[in-house]
């Protein structure tokens, strides 16, 4: 599921927030070659286990003037933790990092 606010169509400045659940959801944004630069970003379980990390983030590289990265951390492995955050903040260094849960079925959360 993609979720970017109505308004980028009309106005791509606007403080946007970009939800990307899967790998789908992502294919469908770059599909629609938006001019949109979100300010906030979501990045759901699903998607970021649907490739390898270094993949994701140069695909999410498109998305220059975050200012928050959220993840989805129930498929990141405890001990992988400090390593993914360290991978993200080299790629959005303007942006805050924060963690939360898709609590997904096998994810760590959703046991």
């Amino acid at each position: 599921m993609t979720t970017l606010l109505d308004s980028a169509s009309r106005n791509p400045q606007h403080n946007l927030e970009l939800e990307l659940w899967d790998l789908q959801a992502l294919e469908e944004f770059e599909a629609r070659a938006s001019r949109a630069q979100p300010k906030l970003l979501r990045v759901g379980a699903h998607l970021y286990s649907a490739m390898a990390l270094d993949q994701l983030l140069a695909r999410l590289a498109q998305f220059e003037k975050l200012s928050r990265v959220v993840v989805a951390d129930d498929r990141v492995y405890d001990r992988d933790m400090p390593s993914v955050e360290m991978s993200f903040k080299s790629a959005f260094p303007r942006a805050q990092l924060q963690w939360n849960s898709d609590g997904v079925i096998a994810g760590k959360h959703g046991r």
